[in-house]
């Protein structure tokens, strides 16, 4: 038997748990999904409850796993990573009162005039964070404007992954990393603002208490413990948002990494000092898991949920096996750079950052008869890798760029890390796992219970990346497709064309 922690990432479309030795290394995983609904076009909700039972099933089976490569293991701790801009409206009881907008709901889009400019102007310059429909803000304020009796039956707003805590110990926190999605937190305090809260007309007592990603919440209550199949009196730890977490279990520098991370929507993340008006359009500044540390966040809602919506039209099915891309990701590792004409504009639940424009729409510019499911395939990593890039291009002029640090579920495609490296013109080194966020929520459980000698830099020091970096090609015909699709991007607001 050998002691381990685990690590539970809430992630888009799935939960994710690894079981993590005391060196960091990834014993097991487990993964179960769950649906995201689509009721309205532009709006994207799921059931906390789906979390719940999913997070049961990818528990045990990565319990299962690390049973059967070699032995029980011996669980010590648990924390918590989680998607991040979708705020869980709870009653007292924790139960949560409405289904939970995900990052690439755009409803709240109609809530941003509301704010008006000068506590526009204020958050800015608080917060470093424009009002935008996908950040918390304007979320709540939807549920007030149009849900009235549900936001005055809430007595708090929590994260996914801290509603999934409330289950297991009862306790009702959050921790500095999704506070500071709210635009509610103010880097200077390190903690909520009450005063922004009141003057946006939001209850400053239904924001939860904040602690650090590592603090111990409390013991794991009996009956999830039972549920989970894990020792109740566990200590469970706060955790972090995903993309914090994320860092951590990468192993990213901050002061000259980037990381890029492609799940169902992609994140490109850099290191800042502090806030700066030249990030405030494109970009969100948000607390990292080291106290008085920030990082500012590209998020761009095409990634891998694209390469989702392929899998569907070619299998048929409604949760397509995995194993799906193999056999077409080889044939489109084969075509040359630029998917002989094809572009593809990654804009199926609008344009994210540098636009945050939700009215945006997708599509594949040059298709024609020569054109076959490989070519859709890359034509699709292409747009997105070429969409990243432009805010790539932007941290650059901000920040020394070293390298890029590849993770998320897009990194599983064996021809992306290379492409990336050809279009931005930077190493491209993959990260250990691809399930960072969920290595991350890990090492916080370590951490909270002095692991890696409660060091949050060694811990890093040990997720850290050790292969050898992609080396960007030649760069012409990456520039060529950059302008290209720089071109295309014009399409993506058809409503304008004309």
């Amino acid at each position: 038997m050998i002691e381990a922690v685990l690590g539970i990432d809430i992630g888009t479309s799935a939960v994710k748990a690894v079981l993590v030795d005391a060196g960091a290394r990834m014993l097991s995983t487990g993964r179960a999904p769950y649906p995201t609904r689509q009721p309205v076009e532009g709006w994207s909700e799921q059931d906390p409850e789906d979390w719940r039972r999913a997070a049961i099933l990818a528990v045990g089976a990565a319990l299962a796993e690390a049973e059967a490569a070699g032995g029980p293991a011996i669980v010590r701790a648990v924390s918590f990573s989680g998607h991040m801009s979708a705020p869980v409206l709870v009653d007292a009881a924790g139960r949560a009162l409405a289904p939970c907008l995900t990052i690439t709901d755009q409803r709240a889009a109609s809530m941003v005039p509301a704010i008006g400019a000068d506590l526009a102007a204020a958050l800015v310059a608080r917060t470093g964070n424009k009002p935008v429909g996908h950040l918390v803000l304007p979320r709540l304020l939807w549920w007030q404007h149009h849900h009235p009796d549900i936001w005055a039956a809430t007595r708090a707003v929590l994260s996914p992954k801290d509603w999934l805590r409330v289950w297991m110990t009862g306790t009702r926190e959050t921790d500095t990393t999704d506070a500071g999605n709210s635009m509610l937190f103010d880097p200077a305090r390190w903690d909520f603002a009450p005063d922004l809260a009141e003057a946006a007309g939001i209850d400053p007592a239904k924001l939860p208490p904040i602690r650090r990603p590592d603090a111990v919440a409390g013991p794991l209550l009996a009956d999830p413990a039972a549920e989970l199949g894990l020792p109740a009196g566990l200590p469970v730890i706060v955790g972090a948002a995903d993309m914090a977490a994320a860092i951590l279990g990468t192993g990213v520098d901050l002061s000259g990494d980037v990381a890029v991370t492609i799940g169902t929507s992609a994140n490109v993340i850099a290191g800042v000092p502090g806030i700066d008006a030249a990030l405030v359009e494109p970009f969100n500044t948000l607390p990292s898991v080291e106290p008085g540390v920030l990082y500012a966040i590209a998020s761009h809602f095409g990634g891998g949920g694209a390469l989702a919506w392929l899998a569907g039209l070619v299998t048929g099915a409604a949760t397509p096996d995995p194993g799906w891309i193999g056999p077409i990701a080889a044939e489109a590792a084969a075509l040359p750079l630029g998917s002989e004409g094809l572009i593809f504009l990654p804009y199926l639940a609008g344009a994210g950052s540098p636009d945050f424009d939700p009215e945006a729409r997708g599509g594949f510019l040059g298709l024609s008869m020569k054109h076959g499911r490989a070519h859709l395939l890359r034509a699709i990593v292409e747009g997105v890798s070429a969409d990243l890039c432009l805010s790539i291009e932007r941290l650059g002029r901000l920040a020394p760029q070293r390298r890029i640090v590849f993770s998320g579920g897009g990194s599983r495609v064996p021809f992306w890390a290379g492409l990336l490296a050809d279009l931005s013109g930077l190493p491209v080194v993959p990260a250990a796992t691809a399930d960072a966020s969920a290595l991350g929520a890990a090492l916080l459980a370590g951490l909270g219970i002095g692991w890696y000698g409660g060091d949050l830099a060694a811990a890093r020091r040990l997720a850290a990346p050790r292969a050898t970096p992609i080396a960007p090609g030649e760069g012409a015909a990456g520039r060529v497709l950059r302008a290209r699709f720089a071109a295309a991007r014009r399409a993506r607001r058809p409503d304008r064309l004309g």
